[in-house]
C-alpha cells in the first residue's frame, strides 16, 4: 500500500524523468554527430553533475547510463521512469532499514 511519501517519490521521479530530456537537448546533437553512446554518456555525466552531490557522482552517472540506454533501447521514456522510481525506492528502503532501530 502506498503512503504519501511513496506517492511523492514516484511523482518526483516522473517529473524529473519527463523534464530531463528537455534539459539535455545537447544529447540529441551529440548523438546525431557521434552516435548514441556518446550522447548517452554525456547526458549521464550531466545528469550526475546536476544532482549536486560529489559523493554520489559515480552511482548517479551509472544510473544515468542505464536510464539513457533504456530510453534509447525502447524509444520510450516510461521504462526509464520505472527504473528511476525503482532506484529511488531501493535507496529510500535501504536508508529506512539502516536507520530503523
Amino acid at each position: 500500500m502506498l503512503n504519501c511519501a511513496d506517492m511523492g517519490l514516484a511523482l518526483t521521479d516522473v517529473y524529473d524523468s519527463m523534464a530531463w530530456p528537455n534539459a539535455s537537448i545537447p544529447q540529441t546533437a551529440v548523438t546525431r554527430r557521434f552516435g548514441a553512446w556518446w550522447g548517452i554518456a554525456g547526458s549521464a555525466l550531466l545528469f550526475a553533475a546536476l544532482h549536486g552531490t560529489l559523493w554520489s557522482l559515480i552511482p548517479l552517472a551509472v544510473l544515468g547510463l542505464a536510464l539513457g540506454w533504456v530510453s534509447d533501447r525502447y524509444l520510450n521514456l516510461w521504462p526509464a521512469i520505472a527504473l528511476h522510481i525503482a532506484y529511488n525506492g531501493v535507496l529510500v528502503a535501504a536508508t529506512f532499514l539502516a536507520t530503523a532501530r
